[in-house]
């Protein structure tokens, strides 16, 4: 930067590291290889992972929602003699409901707690989902 008399920056320099050689830019093969690379990374890489993010380990569903208090809690995935893992809990982290399930069509009655967003987690074996519900 080049600054006048009393400070004020009056003009920006960017210093060239490294010349042009017989008129191209060294950088520009370079460059060119470095993008075509990360290209097929993404999509040979990222792109499974992104999926596999985006996928639920089995289907939950939530209704209505949002709710005035009671709801109803389905897993339709779930088999007979199953079990599940049901948590609900604040997005401060404090624990609403905690309990098992068995059936694939429970209700849920959270009238007692305050209006906001909650989590609902279930747990079946090593495969969890979360869904938030909105508690009007």
């Amino acid at each position: 930067y080049t600054y006048d008399a009393s400070g004020n920056r009056i003009k920006r320099e960017i210093p060239q590291t490294m010349a042009l050689q017989n008129g191209q830019n060294p950088l520009t093969e370079q460059t060119v290889q470095t993008a075509e690379m990360l290209k097929t990374m993404e999509t040979e890489t990222l792109a499974p992972i992104q999926d596999s993010l985006n996928q639920d380990a089995f289907k939950l569903l939530l209704y209505p929602n949002p709710t005035t208090g009671t709801f109803t809690l389905e897993l339709p995935e779930l088999k007979a003699g199953e079990q599940g893992n049901l948590i609900i809990y604040s997005i401060i982290g404090h624990t609403l409901v905690q309990q098992k399930v068995s059936q694939p069509l429970q209700s849920f009655n959270i009238r007692g707690a305050m209006p906001g967003y909650y989590i609902v987690r279930v747990t079946i074996g090593d495969k969890i989902v979360s869904k938030t519900l909105v508690k009007q």
